[in-house]
Order: structure tokens, then sequence, then C-alpha cells
């Protein structure tokens, strides 16, 4: 409407001296209000047929702009929110009235958030023929909720950082969930985390989240000095810019025009002046000092994380050395009793063999030999069993019906040995997640220790369940350990059973087996007073 159609009565005749009083004072009470108010015409152009003067303190445009360009209110609108307003306008008639909220852009070309609140006006065939309504200025508002939304996500940001550096498993699995946190929390179009091989002097991708996720190319190993990341670790500064394109310090500005990127955060990751790795990101939109901070204080939390794996690591490579060391000691003395009587034999039969007074002494000696290379047999085999632990399929199971397997399999035995066994299982119990196998194995070993505990001995063995967990205890009442034995009960190739062809791998594999299901095996046991062995597994999720 142009501004010769818009209204120019606000109360009474404007002719007269009272009513042009009476619009001074409307107008002047419009400009003191906090809201603009205005009407305009429906759909498509939404035409401003009255605005009050203090639009001009809002939004910097005098009300006879509005009045001349049909679409000036729509033109105005952010780019993002055009859309989403225009669909709201467009069904209002349903409505009668809405609320919404919006920017539109101040002449000095910056925007503002307005809440606007506006109404229907229907003529008699019930059409919309004309919006009236009200908007004020809710920047500082949306402002202040921006700022808190902005904090919380740090503060979520730095938590989950610190969560994933607290776990447990590989270097690379931490580092990768810091990497992904980065994209979700920082708004990053992708980020790196590298770690520094000192031995090569380069720097070594661990994990890469966003829009790329390979660990290999170009960038999978950076010689210091090289390349941007290279030199943030060298020089050991962190770099950050909103204007990616243009710095000269980024290699590949052809890249980061083609993928649109704005902003890139550098930092090295240091524990006592020793460089251990860099972590970066770039994003396709500026990062404030908020952000930079964020990455500033999670730098420190990412290198001592990777410090403290590759102390980890280094104290496990260690530990299986020297399980080596004392698992090839144990084979080294284990075969080499067997093995000497062995020689010792054949050399005895060898010198009786022409001799008719000591042919009983060589069938004696042959059957010693014989005994010795089965007792070298029994041996490896344990070996053998004990070396090939590993992860294996596991699903729910009745740890009950495990029990009396197992009890099934050593009844024989049981019977030999003149012992006597019996159950309190405890119905109905949670499953175990478990590979009912192995779990088997565990039992049997454990019967049959206990079985071996004495003469004539009893055996309890019972289940029940806790908190979270499900106990299978095996208890006998022979002869027990001392303190000596029950702090080597574990270890391998220690035995109490030696005399008998006891290899003392059995509890060794059964330690493996159980701790491999995230569950725990202990003993209480005195002189005199029996044994009890007691396994705890954690309930299937």
């Amino acid at each position: 409407m142009s501004p010769a159609q818009r209204p120019t009565k606000a109360s009474g005749d404007p002719s007269t001296e009272a009513g042009q009083g009476n619009i001074a004072h409307l107008h002047l009470m419009l400009s003191l209000s906090p809201s603009v108010i205005y009407s305009c015409g429906p759909g498509p152009t939404y035409a401003t047929t009255f605005i009050s003067h203090n639009v001009a303190d809002q939004l910097g445009y005098d009300p006879e702009a509005f009045y001349a360009d049909p679409y000036f209110w729509t033109k105005l609108l952010h780019p993002e929110d055009v859309e989403g307003v225009l669909d709201k306008l467009a069904r209002i008639g349903s409505r009668r009235r809405l609320s919404y909220e919006y920017r539109a852009r101040h002449r000095e070309g910056h925007y503002i958030w307005l809440h606007d609140q506006v109404s229907a006006v229907k003529d008699d065939s019930g059409r919309v023929s004309l919006l009236v309504g009200s908007w004020f200025d809710i920047s500082e508002r949306r402002r202040a909720e921006e700022e808190l939304q902005e904090k919380t996500r740090l503060v979520e940001f730095g938590a989950e950082v610190r969560t994933a550096v607290g776990q447990r498993g590989a270097l690379a699995e931490i580092l990768r969930s810091c990497a992904e946190a980065m994209v979700r929390h920082l708004g990053a179009a992708f980020a790196r985390i590298w770690a520094h091989n000192e031995a090569d002097g380069v720097l070594e991708l661990q994990a890469s989240a966003g829009i790329y996720t390979h660990l290999g190319g170009f960038h999978g190993r950076i010689p210091l000095g090289e390349l941007k990341i290279g030199r943030i670790a060298q020089e050991r500064k962190s770099h950050m810019t909103n204007s990616v394109v243009g710095d000269p310090s980024i290699n590949d500005q052809e890249w980061a025009k083609r993928e649109g990127m704005v902003a890139f955060a550098g930092y090295p990751l240091v524990v006592d002046e020793r460089l251990v790795g860099v972590m970066a990101m770039f994003a396709r939109k500026p990062m404030g000092e908020a952000t930079l901070q964020a990455m500033s204080s999670v730098a420190d939390v990412i290198a001592l994380g990777i410090e403290r794996k590759r102390a980890e690591e280094a104290i496990r490579r260690s530990e299986r050395l020297a399980s080596i060391g004392t698992l090839a000691a144990g084979i080294a003395h284990e075969i080499n009793n067997p093995v000497t009587a062995i020689l010792l034999a054949a050399q005895d039969a060898l010198s009786s063999h022409d001799r008719l007074d000591r042919r009983g002494r060589v069938d004696d000696c042959l059957r010693l030999i014989i005994d010795q290379a089965s007792r070298c047999e029994r041996i490896i085999k344990s070996v053998l069993q004990f070396s090939r632990q590993r992860s294996t399929e596991r699903w729910p199971s009745d740890l009950n019906e495990i029990v009396e397997r197992a009890i099934e399999l050593t009844g024989k035995y049981i019977e030999q040995r003149g012992a006597a066994v019996r159950t309190e299982l405890r119905a109905p119990l949670p499953k175990v997640k478990l590979n009912p196998g192995q779990i088997e194995q565990v039992l049997v070993n454990l019967i049959q220790n206990a079985v071996e505990s004495g003469e004539g001995v009893r055996v309890v063995v019972s289940t029940r369940s806790a908190t979270g967990r499900v106990r299978v205890a095996v208890q006998d009442d022979g002869r027990g350990m001392t303190e000596e034995q029950k702090s080597h009960l574990f270890d391998p190739f220690f035995t109490t059973r030696e005399r008998e062809g006891g290899t003392g791998l059995g509890l060794s594999i059964a330690h493996g087996i159980v701790t491999s299901h995230g569950g725990t095996i202990d003993v209480e046991s005195e002189p005199g007073r029996g044994t009890m062995i007691l396994v705890e597994l954690p309930v299937a999720r």
C-alpha cells in the first residue's frame, strides 16, 4: 500500500486541532513502548499498512521505508528464517493468533532477534483481510540463552573427553572418542589426534572423526616441522584462526575454499615439557573464545591420557616378558626331571641288555621310560592349553546346569577316589553371559582338586546370586593350605601334588578363563580345615 493509501486517522478528525493533538499523543505513547506496533495486508506480500515510529529505534529504518516497498519487511528477514516465518503466516487463518521469533536485519547490517505476536482480522466472508501485531527486541535474551547453551555444551564436551580418557581400552579407541566429542560438541567439520613417535621423529595419526575418518594417506605420518601440524609439534605452540582461506600457514588453500573451511585450531599435547602428540580441528563456522578455551583445557587431559596409556602398555610388555621368562623356566624345570629319568633309565637298560641276570631290570627301565615320557606329554598338553586361552563366543547361560554337567563328568573320578560330592544350588539364578565349555572346564578342575585334597574327602558345590553377580563355591574338608601355598596357588607350574603327576597349570588356566569373563576367583583355606574356591561371574545384561 502506498503512503497515499495508508491510514491518516489515529484518533478523531486530523483537520481539527483536537484531532491532531490526539494523533500526536498516540505517536508519543507508541514511541515510548518497547514494542513496535504494525498492521499489514495478507500474503503473499504482507505489505505494511501501519507501523509505529519507534521502528527507527529498533531497526534503524523510518516508517516511510516500509510503506514505500510492499516487500520491505520480508526483505529484512534472515535468509535462514524466511521459509519458516512465511510458512507460519500462511497458516494464520486457521489459528487467528500467532507468536513466533525470528531475526531481522538492522540498517547497519547486523541482525537482531524479534518476538512477534500477530492476529488475523477477517471480513464478512471469513477471509483474512488484515494482520495486526507487535514485535519487540529479544536479542539480549537470546544472547544469554545462547551463552548458557554454549557453556553447557562445553562442559559436556570436557566431561565426555575426561570420561573417554579414563576408560580402559586401546589408545586409538580412546583418542577416537575424544575426536568424535570435538566434532559433536564443538561443531568441527573434522578433528584429528596424532601421537608422537619419538624413535622415528614423526607424528602418527591415531584418531580421525567427522568428514574424514581414515588414518592413512598423506597425513598418516607427519615428520616434525613439516606441514602446519608438524610445525605446531616442533614449536610446541598452538595456532588458531577464523580465516583459513588466506592463512599462509594452511597449505592447501584450494581444498579449504572447496570445502568451505573457515576456522582452524591446533594444540600441541605436552607432558612435563615433553611432546606426546598434537590435536587439531577444522570448522565451517568461526570459533569463539569459549570454544578455544575448551580445547585448550582438554589438551592437557588428552596429553596425560596418552602418557598414561603408554606407561600401562610398557608395564604390560614387561609383565608379558616376565611371564614368558617364568613360563620358560617352569617348562624347563618340569621337563628336565622326567627327561633326566628317561636318560638314566635308558643308560641302565643298555648296560643290562647283555646280562641274563638283569633282564628284569631292563623291563623296569622301559616301564620307567614310558611313565616319564607320558609325564612329558601331560606337561606339554597343559602348556598348550594354557597358551591357547583366548576370547570365545559367549551367550546367556544357566550356571546351575553347567555345575551339574561338571559333576557328571567327574563322577567316575569321584567314585575312584572314594569321595562324596553334594550340591546346594539356588534356583532360579540370573543368566550369566559365558562360554559354557570354558566354565565347565574350570569347575571340573576345581572339583577334581577338591577330591584330591585328602582321603574320602567330602565336597560341597553351591551356587547363589548377589547384586549383579552369580557365585559358585567348591568347598572341601581336606588337608587345607598354608598362607605360602595360597599365595602361589594360581601361579603356573605351582602344585602341591607333584608326586601324583600334577603339572600346576590347571588353576592357572581356570584363573585366566574366569578373569577373561570379567569375573573373579578367590581362595579361603587353613591347614587341616579344608579349602573353599569361590568364583564370581557378572550377570548377563
